[in-house]
């Protein structure tokens, strides 16, 4: 095909277009990537509460150190081990975060993959109006404090597999890594906003006891019967099976009629990673069972312990349980629950707004 010098001018200076968008991109897409690597957090405090440094930490961080902010240590003695971690060391953690927020940008906890969902899923919710990253890790120390370096997300974290999880969505996946089924690895688009109030503490209550109960099918409530009684006992977290069932029997349903006479606070947890109040079976939820919806067992536990702590009135903590504080649940858009003003919404207010 002949061209006309008209066309061949036009052609020419489409092609010189088209090649400059494509290095104008190119150049983009490498700034962004250079701005992703840059170090933005220069103050970093390493709380080693429990679990392991990696062997080669030393070879690591020097092969790494100009990704890696300035940090210093605070390493607990005694180091507990993280089997035993419960709600002093969570308060413990807390107010040590709180004590030396204005001084630091970020704040990193070592500590024992065994119970890090649950530690992280507890400071989540201990530390309110949180506008700076808190990262849990364990052994992979190293990449951990790169993690700290780069992000400005106002979270409870966990650093698993060069991500960065939601501490309150995470869950054992393996004796290796946590993971999060129900929820994706955070980014800037999928953060809790930034919080607009103080920074606040607000500690759990080691009386306010929590536990946990796996249902398996043929169960007769044998378990749940045995919490009949015990006023030391203020919240129960069921482990159903499947999308939230547990075997429907008279029995079953008495017993758990009888502890919410009792005053103990229920939510049921699934297998399932997108469970809906619709899923459980209306005669539990009856009987005075709050659904979790996809909440983690961790999540759940460390929920109910908080507000069992700071909610005085019991009516008021079954149906906070309901709202998103952290970001920890997807609730069902069905119940038309109470907007929380903010994700990481004041409990104070939000008791209030159902107190009216």
């Amino acid at each position: 095909m002949n061209l006309t010098d008209k066309e061949k001018k036009i052609l020419l200076v489409l092609i010189c277009t088209a090649m400059g968008m494509v290095a104008l991109s190119m150049y983009v897409a490498t700034q962004v990537q250079k701005g992703d690597e840059k170090v933005i957090n220069n103050r970093i405090h390493i709380l080693h509460s429990s679990g392991t440094v990696e062997d080669d930490f030393k070879e690591k961080y020097t092969a790494n150190k100009s990704k890696i902010g300035k940090f210093d240590v605070k390493e607990y003695d005694p180091m507990p081990h993280s089997y035993n971690i419960s709600v002093p060391d969570w308060n413990q953690i807390a107010s040590d975060i709180h004590a030396s927020y204005p001084h630091y940008n970020v704040f990193l906890v070592i500590c024992g993959k065994d119970t890090m969902a649950y530690t992280a899923s507890a400071l989540a919710f201990m530390l309110e109006h949180l506008d700076k990253p808190v990262i849990l890790c364990d052994e992979n120390v190293t990449q951990a404090l790169i993690l700290a370096s780069r992000t400005r997300i106002p979270e409870v974290m966990v650093a698993s597999r060069g991500k960065l999880l939601r501490g309150c969505r995470t869950t054992a996946g393996s004796t290796e890594h946590l993971t999060s089924p129900n929820y994706p690895a955070l980014k800037p688009h999928n953060t809790l906003k930034m919080p607009t109030e103080p920074f606040n503490l607000m500690p759990m209550n080691p009386d306010a006891r929590v536990i946990v109960i796996r249902i398996y099918p043929g169960d007769t409530g044998q378990q749940l019967a045995s919490v009949i009684g015990d006023e030391a006992i203020h919240g129960l977290v069921l482990e159903t099976f499947g999308d939230g069932k547990i075997p429907i029997s008279e029995k079953l349903l008495g017993i758990i009629a009888t502890l919410a006479k009792q005053g103990v606070v229920m939510v049921a947890v699934s297998q399932c990673s997108k469970s809906r109040r619709s899923d459980i079976d209306m005669r539990i939820l009856e009987a005075g069972v709050l659904p979790g919806y996809d909440m983690t067992t961790q999540a759940a536990y460390a929920k109910l312990a908080f507000l069992l702590s700071n909610v005085e009135n019991k009516r008021s903590v079954g149906k906070i349980m309901d709202m998103d504080l952290r970001g920890e649940v997807t609730s069902d858009p069905r119940m038309n629950e109470p907007d929380v003003p903010e994700a990481a919404g004041p409990l104070v207010r939000a008791a209030a707004s159902i107190s009216r």
